[in-house]
This record gives structure tokens, sequence and C-alpha cells, in this order.
């Protein structure tokens, strides 16, 4: 599901990094294996393999034989439902060392009268050993088509389907439900991919669980559970929460509480969290957990220790997605230079049922969208995941040795920094292991562009103790005012912990507008057909206005001073207007050097006061530069260099501490709009192509009386899923404009009115 576009912002960018391979393990449609350490992974499936060009949405589970068994889509086309996809399944019988032949669940049906089945999820009794394995059954409409109606045979209904298996998942049959899990109201549903549980312990033991999201006619995201007490014979759905939600995940807590993960499909940056007291009949304390960094992404939540009744080992938690920020971006080699931000597979450990995450571990470098982790029986740990964009699902392995938990606690921190000042945070961290920490240093991390921070030392802690040290942060004067979630990151030993820090960065910059947009035939293959002299290149703009005052827009003129046709009138306070030009004709020097580099001019009134604002670089991928080469990749368990630790001035006391409290039953206060890049660059990105590096703070504001002066930061072209960003930042009184995205991340879905313009996943 798409995710909705929020205000333009961009925190520190990663480094494009390519996969690199150290080994090779033949296993049917097996063509090379990822190791690093105690972290190893195989691909399973290969888009352009011979049987589907894409593959997607993976969903993993072991069963009572120990068979690892792993369902994904194949898909002809990379479209969502409504297409012709087929759940498919392969399995291992020797704990994803090697895998078996790709076998079909439930197989799609091209042609007039289509039939596709997609977003699988297991959900394993492992009290009777029956495989469920949830999904969507489309015919013509999708999540955002359909209609609200559960009759199954209308074609504009997207429908809901279980598959059953009682012997290991070799033989299904299927079954609708959508009469049961799609509640009147309801327009769009489907079971979110991944996992769902069987209830472990306590009162409702033995209980299946599924989570769902449904959306109705104003596109509100609800996240409901769908649950059975009798060993699936019958199911029932539970009752909604919130209106921002999007694919969701549940996972047991030890206490018997149920806790709700959800990909957040409103503002802000991180996970929505919510908690069941009744086995997810209903769901309650709605929060925003900012720790969580995460770009918009389904991703996977389990127990580490399934079987546990009490302890630390209850409450140990893992968490898997792709690390990063909405506005962070990378550029793609596999898919032909376009930008994305489903980048760095990364896995959290929480010791305390999810209220904190000390612990971030990368498994994977460059392109990784959904993930599905389960906990296996020798006490290793399974995830899924897609990589190569669309093309390829793996699974990797990996254990405690590698992951190197550690039960830490950082106290809730935040700084506020002036342009051009520095000052200093207090972070205070506890340790809350059985074992001791080691003395090592601390500095923050994913830092928004010009503020950098000092390396400080810290002190060995035993358990139980606690030490607060002050690191010193400075701001150039060209920053861009907001409030950003970022990491503070501790380096001890073998261990690399993380706490979160809120950073308050203020300045003068006033923010009028947002403008968003690409050129219109993004489904063109610029490298098989780049643009020739003579061709007509076509755009599609937004234009939101972030003030509380009406503006008229007077003209806009596209590059070379095309006219933006149908670009003028009045935007009320939050509004977008849309526009587009097809006039502009390519050059002969344009088409050469394989990129435009040309101005856009967008001119505004309020009152009489007149304002131009002029876009001096505006940079569009003509199909022969902007992608760059494959760069090495550190293998995941190399941890970045740091700089010698200097001796604290005064080194911070150890004090003891009384023992940690379970996690809190009302919901911690929600944070504004942070961004994080949790895991540090390993290399620097090459120079051949601008990465996005502007952040800009869209908040309304009254609007200068003359023209301000401004600053530009390339930011790139999206392509297939449509996300990308050009920030211009004006000083005083600016125009923030955003290109490469078609509703890219500039605003103009902020009122989630209009996310069924964007692609489902």
């Amino acid at each position: 599901m798409s995710p909705k576009g929020v205000h333009a912002k961009t925190a520190a960018a990663l480094a494009a990094l390519t996969l690199s391979f150290t080994g090779v393990v033949l296993t049917p449609g097996v063509t090379a294996t990822e190791s690093g350490q105690d972290f190893t992974s195989q691909a399973v499936a290969n888009g352009g393999d011979g049987k589907f060009p894409v593959y997607r949405i993976p969903s993993i589970v072991q069963l009572n034989n120990g068979d690892l068994v792993v369902s994904y889509d194949g898909r002809p086309s990379l479209r969502d439902a409504p297409n012709p996809n087929s759940i498919l399944q392969r399995r291992s019988t020797d704990g994803g060392r090697t895998w078996g032949e790709q076998t079909v669940i439930h197989a799609g049906v091209p042609g007039a009268q289509k039939q596709g089945y997609s977003d699988p999820s297991y959900v394993y009794d492992a009290e009777k050993n029956i495989l469920f394995n949830f999904h969507v059954y489309s015919k013509d409409a999708g999540f955002f088509q359909s209609v609200d109606s559960d009759d199954d045979a209308a074609r504009n209904v997207m429908s809901a389907e279980v598959s059953t298996s009682t012997d290991n998942g070799k033989t299904w049959t299927h079954r609708l439900i959508t009469n049961v899990v799609k509640p009147k109201g309801i327009t769009g549903t489907f079971a979110t991919s991944g996992n769902g549980i069987q209830v472990k312990h306590g009162k409702y033991a033995g209980r299946l669980v599924q989570q769902y999201i449904g959306t109705d006619s104003a596109h509100n995201g609800y996240a409901y559970s769908v649950y059975s007490d009798d060993h699936g014979a019958t199911w029932h759905a539970g009752n909604r929460i919130g209106n921002s939600f999007n694919e969701n995940k549940v996972v047991e807590l030890s206490d018997g509480r149920l806790m709700l993960n959800s990909r957040n499909w409103g503002d802000g940056v991180g996970r929505l969290i919510a908690i069941s007291d009744d086995g997810g009949v209903t769901w309650k304390n709605q929060y925003l957990d900012t720790a969580l960094v995460d770009p918009e992404v389904n991703a996977g939540i389990t127990r580490m220790n399934p079987q546990a009744t009490s302890g630390k080992a209850a409450k140990e938690l893992l968490f898997t997605n792709a690390n990063n920020s909405p506005y962070n971006w990378q550029i793609d080699v596999d898919r032909k230079g376009q930008w994305i931000n489903r980048i760095t597979g990364n896995v959290r450990y929480s010791c305390d049922n999810g209220a904190t995450w000390p612990v971030s571990r990368v498994y994977h470098y460059g392109p990784h969208a959904y993930s599905s982790v389960t906990a296996l029986k020798d006490g290793t740990f399974a995830v899924a995941y897609e990589t190569k964009t669309d093309k390829e699902i793996r699974v990797g392995t990996f254990g405690r040795e590698w992951l190197k938990p550690f039960c830490a606690n950082f106290a809730p921190a935040s700084v506020s920094l002036g342009a051009g000042e520095s000052t200093s945070v207090s972070v205070t961290i506890r340790n809350d292991d059985d074992v001791a920490l080691p003395a090592g240093s601390m500095r923050l991390t994913g830092l928004p562009e010009n503020v950098s921070s000092e390396l400080v030392a810290t002190p060995a802690l035993k358990p139980g103790e606690s030490a607060t040290v002050n690191v010193k942060v400075t701001a150039t004067k060209d920053i861009v005012a907001d409030t950003y979630n970022v990491d503070a990151t501790l380096e001890a030993g073998q261990y690399s912990l993380r706490g979160s820090v809120e950073l308050k960065l203020t300045a003068p910059e006033l923010i009028a507008l947002t403008v968003a947009g690409e050129r219109s035939d993004y489904t063109r293959d610029i490298v098989a057909k780049p643009y020739q002299a003579g061709e007509k290149l076509p755009f599609h703009w937004s234009i939101v206005n972030n003030t509380s005052n009406t503006l008229h827009i007077d003209s806009a003129k596209g590059p070379e001073g095309t006219e933006i046709e149908s670009c003028s009138g009045d935007i009320a306070p939050g509004t977008t207007m849309w526009c587009s030009t097809s006039g502009y004709v390519v050059s002969e020097q344009e088409a050469k050097q394989g990129y435009l580099d040309a101005t856009l001019t967008l001119t505004y009134t309020q009152g009489d006061n007149q304002v131009t604002y002029p876009v001096t670089r505006f940079d569009q991928n003509l199909g022969k530069r902007r992608m760059l080469p494959a760069a090495p990749t550190p293998q995941p368990t190399e941890q970045p260099t740091q700089s010698p630790t200097p001796a604290p001035t005064a080194s911070p006391t150890a004090t003891p501490t009384a023992a940690p409290t379970a996690v809190p039953t009302t919901a911690p206060s929600p944070t504004a709009a942070p961004t994080a890049s949790a895991v540090p660059s390993a290399s620097p990105m090459p120079s051949a192509s601008p990465m996005p590096t502007g952040r800009a703070a869209l908040k309304p504001s009254p609007l200068p009386s003359s023209k301000g002066s401004g600053k530009v930061a390339f930011a790139g072209n999206s392509g297939g899923s449509r996300h990308g960003s050009l920030a211009v930042t004006g000083v005083a009184g600016g125009l923030v404009l955003v290109a490469g995205g078609l509703v890219a991340a500039g605003g103009a879905l902020r009122s989630g009115k209009l996310r069924d313009y964007l692609h489902r996943h």
C-alpha cells in the first residue's frame, strides 16, 4: 500500500552500496550465497528465471517437523492486485541451507476474467499441525478500487482467501472468508503479509491471530485482528483501531498482552504501535515508536524465545525492516539508475517487550523492502526479505552470536540547537543486562545535513549501574529548522547500542510552497530507450500551499521557459493545484549529454506582493547518465570505523539504579515528525550522481514581502515507485521544489485523500 505523502524532508544520505558475493551454494533455483560470519542468506526466487519476472512479498515459518517453508508472490508484472499473481512456496528440510523446487499454493489466471492471488501470510497452528496461508483474491478491483461489499462473485470486490494444509504445506484447500473479514463500511481489505501468530501462553493460549488492514471511502487506514479459537474452523473479526494504519504485524508479549506493530500511513517517521489486553479483539494505547525508523514499508516482528514463560527471555523481541527514513535516497543500479528509499536490511533487538530497541544490526546492504522473521527450534532465527527491487527473495539465518544482544536503557533525551550554535546533550544509559558493559565511546548519528557531533568517552558499567555523558553537537548557519529523531550511538567492546535523541533545530527560514513532479512517461525505460533530440518531454506537477493564507499562482514556466499548462489560480491553505506540460523539446546537446539541466520558474501573488522563484538546477535524467557504477559492499558484520576515543575531561560516574520496569501500559507521547538514519554509512556516495541532501521544514508561515534568496540541493528523479525529490530551500521565505515523484515526498498527499494515485506497495 502506498505511503501517505508528507512534507519533503531529507536526513543524511546513506552510502550507495551494492551486493558482493563471497560464496556459492548450488540449490534448485539458487545461484549465489551471501555470507558474513554467522549471517548467511540464499536467494530462493530470482525474477526473470523463466517462470516469473517479479517476485515479492515473503512469508516464512518453521513447522513441527523442522521444515522451513517460505511463501511469496510470483507476478507476471510489478503490479499489485488486480493482477494474475500466484502464491508460491519453497521448502527447506535442513534449516535453510538448501531449498527444494518451487511449488504453487494457488495459481493466478490471466485473461479477461483474470483471477489473482497475492500477499501471503502464514499462520501456523502448532497444536494441530495445521498451516494457513492468508492472501488476497482479486478480480478486476484492487485495494483502492474495491467497493463496500463482501460479494465474492462481484468482480469489483477484492476478496479474502485462506488456504489450509494439514500435511505440512504439501497440498492445499482454499476457502473464501470475505464475509467475515470485511466489516460494513470497509471498501478494501487484505491480510497483511508476513506472519500471524498462535498465542502460546495465558488466557488466550491456542488462539490463532492474523492482522488485517481495511480502508473506507475516505482512504483512512484501519488495523484489526481476525482470530480463531477452534483451530481455524471459524474466524472472527475484532474491532478496528486508528485511521493511519497500514500493513501491521502482531507479537505476543511476556505478560499476555499482544502488541501491534504497523507501517505508518500518517505523519511522522516510525512505526505505529497499539496494545491488546484481550487477545486481539480490541486495541488501545496507540503511539508512534520513533526509534523504529522506517521508510513506510512492511516489516517483521517475532519473539526470540516463543516458549519462554518468564524472565528476560520472555521479553526479548526481534524486529526486521528496511532501516531508513522515507526521506533518505539511494541510486538503484539494479533498476536503471532510479532512486529508492527502501534500503538497508536491519534487525533490532528489544529486551523489554518492545519498549526500547537498544541493539541494531545490518544484515543486508542495498535495496531491501518487505521482510518476515521467525525464531527457529535450534535457537537461531530466519528472515525472508525482498531485494534487487522487486526481483529477488532471499532467506537469511543468524544466531545470537552474530546479533550480540545487550539489554541497556537510554533515558529520553532532547536538545535544541540554533543556526551557527554549539551545545551539549546529556545522554544517560543504564546497564540492564547481567554482564558488564565495557568502556567505550558515544556520538550522535543519523544527523541532518550541516549538523555534527563530537565523540566522547563512556565508562564501563556493571549490571544495574548508569552513567550520564554530555555529547557536543554543532550546527552551521545553513541548517533547516525542524525536529529530528537521531541516535545516540554507543560503541563498547563487541557491543553497538543506540538510544533516541530528539534534536530541535531552529532557523529563520520561512517556507511557503511545495512543488512535486516528474516526467509523465515514468514507465519508459530510459536506458533501453533514451530521449532523442527533437522529442517532447512531458511533465506533471503538484503545488501545495503550506501557508495559512490563500495564494494566487500567476504562472509557472518549465525547462527553457516552457509553459506549464493550466497552472494558475488560487490555492487555499493546505490544498494542492495540479499542472502539466508536454511542450518541451529535447535539444541535441541534452540528448547527447543524457540529461536536462534547465530552469523552473514559479510566480505567485498575495495581496500586492508578487514573488518569483527560479530553480536554477532542474536535473532530469534522459537515459545516459545519473547511474552509478557498482561499488563494493562491506559484509554485514563489518562495523563503521570509529576515530580514537578521547579521554573524557571528567569521567562520568557509574551509579547503581533500580531494575527496569515492564513495558508501560499507557502509551508514550508521540514525537513530532522525526527522521533518522540509524546505520552510519560505510563508504561515501560516489560523486558522479548527486544524492538527495536537503531537508525542508514545510510549516505554514507568512509570506515574505519581497523575493528571498535561496539555495539548491539536487535530489534526483525516481522511477516506477514514484517517490523522488529535488529540494530547493528558500533561506528567507523561499520555495521548496520536489521533483522526481508523481506525488513525491513534498506534501501533495498529506491530507490522505489522494493516496489512490500511488501504487499499493
